[in-house]
């Protein structure tokens, strides 16, 4: 993350701004939690010209449970832009990753259907719909994606969350259906496929099946996600660091 060389002509802001970056980066080296939130807060502040460096920011400032600020970088993001719907998907997707459901639905109801794709949007709309409990919506969304793209393992597996196979037979039989052409999807789609293919094989009683599909599912979900377990701890430790043991309890 870098802003432009210094140059003639630089405002007070720009110089301001480049010192901060730098202060930022090297604490980002040191893992110091709290210089790094405490630079970027210097950075939104600012109103830093960091141009779509924001995008990176805000996800990073989410990380670190600086929901506030995380807002705030993403806003500077979508207004450099100028209120481009397609910097206002992102946007959703932040507020949907921080867990504002019903703010990244709202927002999303006002962007036109094709950002940023029409079966990106309706997989957006179904999901969101769905954790928003309006299960009649969701289910429109995820079937028109699955009409635009009929191997995406995402729609099937969330469309199996709101379904009961066992009294849909017709839907049913269009996801067994899918088995064939879903051998040609990413590792990650066949993931959520064969769970949801799981799901329906267990509403119709057919367990032994069920948990082939699901041993599949979660075949398919180690080979792209392999378990690290030192990660996992380095991660944990990261996740307290900055925090005192009364914040922590």
């Amino acid at each position: 993350m870098t802003l432009p060389p210094s140059k003639s002509g630089e405002t007070d802001r720009d110089v301001a701004a480049l010192r901060l970056v730098q202060q930022f980066q090297q604490a980002l080296q040191r893992k110091d939690r709290a210089e790094v939130v405490d630079r970027l807060r210097q950075l939104v502040a600012l109103c830093a010209p960091m141009a779509g460096q924001w995008l990176q920011l805000a996800p990073m400032a989410a990380d670190l449970g600086e929901f506030g600020l995380a807002r705030e970088a993403i806003d500077l993001f979508v207004e450099g832009a100028g209120g481009d719907p397609a910097a206002l998907m992102h946007k959703v997707s932040l507020l949907a990753y921080i867990g504002a459901i019903g703010e990244a639905l709202a927002l999303l109801r006002t962007l036109p259907p094709d950002v940023p794709d029409p079966f990106s949007h309706a997989l957006s709309r179904g999901a969101l719909a769905s954790n928003a409990g309006e299960t009649d919506a969701a289910r429109q969304w995820l079937e028109n994606a699955l009409r635009l793209r009929s191997q995406s393992g995402q729609a099937w597996h969330l469309l199996a969350q709101l379904v009961d196979f066992a009294g849909e037979p017709a839907l049913a039989d269009r996801l067994f259906a899918s088995e064939r052409e879903m051998q040609a999807a990413p590792p990650v789609e066949r993931a959520y496929y064969y769970y949801a293919l799981g799901k329906a094989h267990a509403a119709r009683g057919e367990h032994a099946r069920a948990f082939a599909a699901v041993s599949r599912a979660a075949s398919e979900t180690r080979a792209t996600y392999p378990y690290d377990r030192s990660h996992d701890r380095q991660s944990a430790t990261e996740a307290l660091r900055g925090y005192d043991a009364g914040r922590s309890a």
